[in-house]
């Protein structure tokens, strides 16, 4: 699949913000075969790997189901339908929900991904006015960490209350730039265990989020992730972000045109339930927003070991080190000259490790980490001095 770009700029300009770009890997658009239209009025195409997606819907609309010979949907491929009630997609639907796919759906009120899904492209949801459920089955995300929830996927769902994930220890990569940006009625979501990083703005104007509970790996990149809102506020009429304290009022309509929502709301002061050590503990302190702690903490990172050696044979090098307290394995890394990097070789319970298949009267360099566990996986440690060794 051709790696192209997370998030469309085709909105951007008629919104007060510029939407930075998100990479993640959506499908290549090259169709090998022409669009046929099923009897439930779903309009497929097949693209050049040969997996069949949705570029259009004709059908009488209400409570629909994503065929299931389908494996992703396409861009713009419901924009704009007022039929459409809810949507089921199934699990035989993994890979993508393409850029504006549902945008402006203005009846749709429930969406529920049955199975995992590699992740959404920019403005996915976008305006979807009645929209109040949104229910995950599965991970959202890809193995290499490049998928997840675009920007603005779900932004301008001023009636979007819930958003589920069934298993708590799903994968979630990413929350996109204003994600969820204007749910002013969004208050509960439950982010599962791997949630990776969210982005600026993600829960911007949030207005009925005032308890949110982040998993203590999720990173937080940018500002005023949550806890904020942007808008002309009563207080002097001007545009600009205020922090989220129950008495302030903005006007989201001023933002996004948005079609229900009011024209002056009051945001609930945020408190987060967090992770000691985490990212979004910094995030909280940095911002003066009021948290409380889960009673688990992110594991410091172990130092690193020491004393790395190495004996060389004329096919293999056999490294050791001094064991480091705490450690509950080490990582060997072994440098790359293509890449100019430390690439991981092996994870060893013990602190030695015999690095095989080398050749003869070649000068290798090595790094070793030890091991901490947190959530079921391992934390590398810091990382030793390099090392150089020889072979015979």
């Amino acid at each position: 699949m051709k790696k192209l770009k997370f998030c469309a700029a085709a909105l951007a300009a008629a919104m007060t913000f510029a939407a930075a770009v998100i990479p993640a890997e959506k499908p290549l658009l090259t169709m090998t075969a022409s669009a046929e239209e099923d009897a439930n009025g779903f309009v497929i195409k097949t693209d050049a790997d040969g997996d069949r997606y949705i570029t259009g819907y004709n059908g009488s609309g209400g409570d629909i189901t994503i065929p299931s010979d389908v494996v992703w949907i396409g861009k713009k491929a419901f924009s704009g339908n007022t039929d459409i009630t809810s949507v089921t997609i199934p699990k035989t639907c993994w890979y993508w929900v393409d850029n504006n796919a549902f945008s402006y759906c203005s009846n749709l009120k429930s969406v529920k991904f049955e199975g995992d899904i590699d992740g959404m492209g920019g403005y996915a949801f976008y305006g979807c006015t009645s929209l109040e459920t949104v229910t995950f089955g599965g991970n959202v995300g890809r193995e290499d960490g490049d998928g997840g929830i675009g920007c603005y996927a779900f932004a301008g769902c001023p009636y979007l209350k819930t958003v589920k994930f069934s298993d708590k220890n799903a994968k979630l990569d990413l929350v996109g730039e204003y994600a969820f940006m204007n749910c002013i009625r969004l208050s509960s979501i439950n982010m599962p265990a791997d949630t990776g990083t969210l982005y600026t703005g993600a829960f911007l104007n949030c207005a009925s989020l005032s308890n949110i509970t982040v998993p203590g790996p999720t990173v937080f990149d940018g500002d005023h992730i949550m806890g904020y809102m942007y808008g002309r506020a009563t207080a002097d009429g001007k545009s600009e972000y205020f922090k989220a304290d129950g008495v302030t009022s903005f006007y989201p309509a001023k933002l996004a045109g948005l079609e229900k929502a009011e024209k002056k709301v009051t945001q609930k002061e945020l408190n987060m339930t967090l992770t000691i050590g985490s990212y979004a503990e910094r995030y909280a302190a940095n911002n003066s927003i009021s948290y409380s702690y889960t009673g688990e903490s992110i594991p410091q990172k172990l130092p690193a070991p020491e004393n790395v050696k190495g004996e060389a044979d004329t096919n293999r090098i056999v490294l050791t080190w001094d064991n480091v307290d705490g450690a509950v394995g080490y990582r060997v890394y072994k440098y790359d000259p293509v890449t100019g990097k430390y690439i991981s070789y092996k994870s060893v319970k013990s602190a030695k490790c015999t690095v095989t298949e080398l050749e003869s009267g070649t000068e290798y360099s090595f790094r070793v980490t030890a091991l901490d566990v947190s959530g079921g996986k391992y934390v590398p440690g810091k990382a030793s001095a390099s090392v150089s060794v020889k072979t015979k």
